[in-house]
Order: structure tokens, then sequence, then C-alpha cells
């Protein structure tokens, strides 16, 4: 199967939404468990926020390994809107990003605060 024949265009957007996804869990599901976590003596939402940090490099590499795909790809007919699928590629990388960011400074408070602050 040709270069051509595969579909690059599935991933484009992971960035943008599994980034989106994986902060919205870590924020949410993190104040959620914020008084376990001080029950219990376990960084929970420094965990929850590990984890997203990962699903976040996770989306952001899928939609820069779509953009590498879809730049490779010089033939025009084999692909319509390839330009518009690369620009999109190109947002959920820097969206990746951008939660990424937003993620390592929630992990950075979960280690700075325990959960047991009132």
């Amino acid at each position: 199967m040709s270069i051509s024949g595969h579909f690059h265009g599935v991933y484009t957007g992971a960035g943008l939404f599994i980034g989106a996804f994986a902060w919205g869990m870590s924020t949410v599901i993190g104040a959620a468990y914020a008084d376990y976590s001080c029950a219990l003596r376990i960084a929970i939402t420094g965990m929850l926020a590990a984890a997203a940090l990962v699903l976040t490099l996770i989306g952001g590499l899928l939609s820069w390994r779509s953009s590498r795909l879809l730049q490779a790809i010089n033939v025009s007919p084999a692909m319509p809107a390839r330009n518009a699928r690369i620009f999109f590629a190109r947002i959920g990388i820097m969206a990746a990003a951008v939660f990424g960011l937003a993620i390592v400074f929630q992990l950075a408070a979960s280690g700075v605060f325990s959960g047991c602050e009132r």
C-alpha cells in the first residue's frame, strides 16, 4: 500500500481533543479527590496530573506524526484539503503544548499543596 493509501488525516486533531480531555480530567477529578488525598496521605492529584500529562504528550505526538505524514504526500489529487489538514495538525500540536503547560502547573501545585490546607 502506498503512502497515499493510508488515513493520515485521522489523527490531525488528536493534540487538541486529547489534550483538552486530559486537562479537564486533571482539573475536575483532581479537585474532587483532594480530600481523599489528604486522608490517605497519597498524592492522588499529582498522579492524575502526571497521567494527564502523558495523555497530552501522546495527543501532541499523534498530531505531529499526522502533520509529518501529510507533508510527505506531494501529489495534490491524492488528498483533498491537504493543506487544511496540515494546518489543523499544527493547531493540535500547539494546543497540546498549551494544555501540557497548564497540566505541568497543576502538577507543580500538587507538589506544593497537599490537599489538607483549610
